[in-house]
This record gives structure tokens, C-alpha cells and sequence, in this order.
């Protein structure tokens, strides 16, 4: 009894020690064709093959549309193109072993130049660049119903292949504009590329000879004419230098929408407000209401302007405009009240001359009068002592002849005459002439 159990315990060893075997066999099998995998770089997509890549990029401007300046942001839809080289034995063994591997590809062969188009699902088996805008708020694929990115493999007869990544994006992108200009400015926006992992060491980009291409005579903007620049830079980040192509947007605005949206009515306005000149000093309610109209006017026009801009501290072109059009507006309502104070202030001025001419009038004729009749006083006085003077010498003497006294009486008569004081009116008037 005992012996049979020891042979069950035995033959269960045997059977678990063969099947481990087995096991361990196959797993042998599988790792050595994953590091065949693996050495031809189909399974180890974190680093490019041969541990370095110099990439050729193509930037494909399709549309751009919704430039918001309130938002500071655009909306672009684009292709990138990437392109590089693999040598050696990853040529040579791309399509047995990815054959293998079971991805589907699509192989087509002229002359010495063959190539294999990799479908989207199966791209992630292949290392290719993981370039990403560093300045997009959002980045999203532009359907579902299409493929948004394509891996092409050429290979030709000198043991190379040439790898060709697409990738079709729709992006909402950052940009840091300057109003300082406003509405005459020139916004430059960039669209900055770079490799997520991968720093300068181990990527690089160059511009292809077409570099970008952009249909800009398809491309058409409501407020904005646009330009295309590009150029390759360096970026620190986290301690690492990387590689960067750069995309300039370069957004002009259309001059004609300026003149007719907030040049035209402002200076109308302004010109308005100047009709007020040729309206009469007595018109207080229609020049004051005239000129406060226009600049409420300019006022709502101003908010208007301001509200399509972020809030920013700093003043624009147009703030400046405005500004020039409100003093305008605001000197002809100060030049009213200026030149009604001082047409007042003349009609007080004629008001005093003519009341000092005709007091210095009165006090001339009172002074005249005054005059006359105080010479005529002294006049009287005169006579009156001459005529007792001479009726005292004139007296008859005790024992004179009376017909000689007679005659001198007479003539001292005639003196007297001569002598009388003329009357006030006459005192005046020569009086006057004398002056």
C-alpha cells in the first residue's frame, strides 16, 4: 500500500516537472522573439532607433480662422510632417519580422523603391517623434471618421529606409498679444513645436526644403491679413535643452474696417459738435446741448472699442484717438462758455463807460454852473462896492458947482453899465468856450 502511494507521488512530480519544462520552454520562444522585436526597435518605441534621429519636418497650413482678441487665441488646422532615416538591420528586417508580428500593411513595390503604409491602430508598434505645441490651450483630432495620422515606410536599394509620420491636428492656440498699437498693430503669434520626452541628445528638427506651406490666398480673414515665418530654436525645460521648430503667425488688420468702425464716426462726431460756432451766443440750450450729445457719443463709442479689447493697464492708438476726439468735443463747450463770459463781461464794461460819461458829463455841467454863478456873484459884489465907492466920491460938495456934479453922475452911470454882470446863461456858454 505504501509503495503505490510513492509511486502516485512520483509520476505527479514527473508530470509537474514536465509541464514546468514545457512552460519554460515556451517562454523562452516568446522573449527571444520579443527581443528580436525589441532589437529592431518594433516593441521599444520610447527612444528613436540607433538612439538618436534627425527629423525632417514640413509644416501644412490648411485654415485659421477665429482670431479672438478678447481671448487672445486662434484656432488652426494643420499637418505635420516628420521625416527621418533608419539604416542597418532595421531595414532589413522590417517586413519579415513585422509580418510576423501580426500588423497589417499595405506593400507596394516600384523598381528598386518599395513601401509599406501603416495603418493608424498599428503606428504605436513604431518609435515616431512625439511632437506636441507647446503653446495650444487644446488639441483635438479633426473627425473620427477619417484617419488623423499615417505612418509611410519607403525602402530602397542602399539598405536604408525612410520613415514618413503625418499627423493631422486641430489646435486652439495661445497668443500673447501687444494692443499698444491698437487698432494699428501687427500681432505675431507662435506656434512652437517640440518633442514631449526626447531632448536635443537624442532629437533634433531641421526644416525640409518646403519647410511651411500655407494656401494664403484660401485663407482668408474678416479683420486680418496673414503672414507665415519659421525658424528653429532651443527650449530649457526641467533641467534639459530641446529642439524646436517655430511657426510665426503674423496677423495685420484691414485698415478699411479701422477707418469705418472708429475713425469715421468719431470725427463726424467731433465736426458735429463744431457746428455750434456758427450758432448765436443767445442759443445757450441748443450749442450746450449740441456739444454734450457728441461727446455722450464718443463716450459710447469708447466703452464700444474697449469692450473688444482684455482688460489691460496700458494705453492703445485708439485710447489715444478717443481721447484727442473728447478734448475736441470738450475745448468747443469750454470756447462757448469762454466767449459767453467774455461777451458779457463786455456788455458790463459798455455799461459802466456810458454810466461814467454821463456822470462825468453832470459833474462837468454841475462844475460849469458852479462856476458861473460864482462869478457872477464876485461880479456883483464889484459892482455894488464900485457903485458905493463912487456915490461916496461923488457926493456934491458943500459949495461945488451942481451942473459939474450932474455930468460926472452920468458918466459914472455909464460905467456902471459897462460894468453890470451878463446873465448865468451867458457866463456858461463863454465859460465853455474858454475851456
Amino acid at each position: 500500500m505504501l509503495y503505490h502511494i510513492k509511486n502516485i507521488n512520483f509520476s505527479i512530480n514527473l508530470t509537474i516537472l514536465i509541464l514546468f519544462s514545457l512552460f519554460i520552454q515556451h517562454s523562452c520562444d516568446y522573449f527571444d522573439e520579443d527581443e528580436d522585436l525589441q532589437d529592431l526597435d518594433v516593441k521599444n518605441t520610447d527612444r528613436p532607433p540607433n538612439g538618436y534621429a534627425e527629423v525632417e519636418v514640413t509644416f501644412y497650413l490648411r485654415d485659421v480662422n477665429s482670431v479672438n482678441a478678447l481671448d487672445m487665441d486662434f484656432i488652426i488646422d494643420y499637418y505635420i510632417e516628420h521625416k527621418w532615416t533608419v539604416a542597418d538591420k532595421y531595414c532589413d528586417h522590417y517586413f519579415s519580422e513585422i509580418q510576423k508580428s501580426g500588423v497589417k500593411i499595405k506593400r507596394g513595390c516600384n523598381g528598386d523603391s518599395c513601401s509599406a503604409k501603416i495603418q493608424s491602430e498599428n503606428i504605436e508598434r513604431f518609435w515616431v517623434p512625439d511632437t506636441y505645441l507647446m503653446t495650444a490651450k487644446k488639441v483635438e483630432m479633426p473627425t473620427k471618421f477619417t484617419d488623423s495620422k499615417i505612418l509611410l515606410i519607403k525602402f530602397n536599394g542602399l539598405n536604408t529606409c525612410t520613415l514618413i509620420y503625418v499627423l493631422k491636428l486641430h489646435a486652439l492656440v495661445s497668443c500673447q498679444m501687444n494692443f499698444h498699437h491698437y487698432p494699428f498693430d501687427i500681432q505675431t503669434c507662435a506656434g512652437v513645436f517640440r518633442s514631449y520626452s526626447h531632448n536635443e541628445s537624442d532629437l533634433t528638427y531641421i526644416w525640409s526644403d518646403t519647410g511651411v506651406e500655407a494656401n494664403l490666398n484660401f485663407i482668408k480673414l474678416t479683420n486680418f491679413n496673414l503672414n507665415i515665418s519659421k525658424k528653429l530654436d532651443k527650449v530649457d525645460s526641467l533641467n534639459e535643452t530641446f529642439g524646436t521648430f517655430v511657426v510665426n503667425f503674423i496677423f495685420k488688420r484691414e485698415i478699411y474696417g479701422i477707418i469705418i468702425h472708429i475713425y469715421a464716426p468719431s470725427a463726424l462726431i467731433v465736426v458735429l459738435s463744431w457746428f455750434s460756432f456758427w450758432m448765436s451766443l443767445d442759443a445757450i440750450p441748443g450749442r450746450v446741448t449740441l456739444c454734450v450729445v457728441a461727446l455722450l457719443a464718443l463716450v459710447t463709442q469708447f466703452s464700444a472699442i474697449r469692450l473688444k479689447l482684455p482688460p489691460i493697464s496700458y494705453i492703445t492708438g485708439a485710447d489715444v484717438w478717443m481721447l484727442i476726439c473728447m478734448i475736441l468735443v470738450f475745448g468747443t463747450l469750454i470756447e462757448f462758455a469762454v466767449i459767453k463770459h467774455i461777451s458779457k463781461q463786455n456788455e458790463i464794461n459798455k455799461l459802466l463807460l456810458t454810466a461814467n460819461t454821463k456822470r462825468a458829463n453832470d459833474e462837468i455841467w454841475r462844475s460849469n454852473i458852479e462856476l458861473a454863478v460864482s462869478e457872477h456873484s464876485s461880479q456883483e459884489r464889484l459892482v455894488s462896492n464900485i457903485k458905493l465907492r463912487k456915490r461916496k466920491r461923488l457926493r456934491p460938495k458943500e459949495f461945488g458947482n451942481i451942473t459939474t456934479w450932474t455930468e460926472e453922475v452920468q458918466q459914472t452911470a455909464v460905467v456902471e453899465n459897462e460894468n453890470e454882470p451878463k446873465s448865468c446863461e451867458t457866463s456858461s456858454v463863454n465859460a465853455k468856450k474858454e475851456k
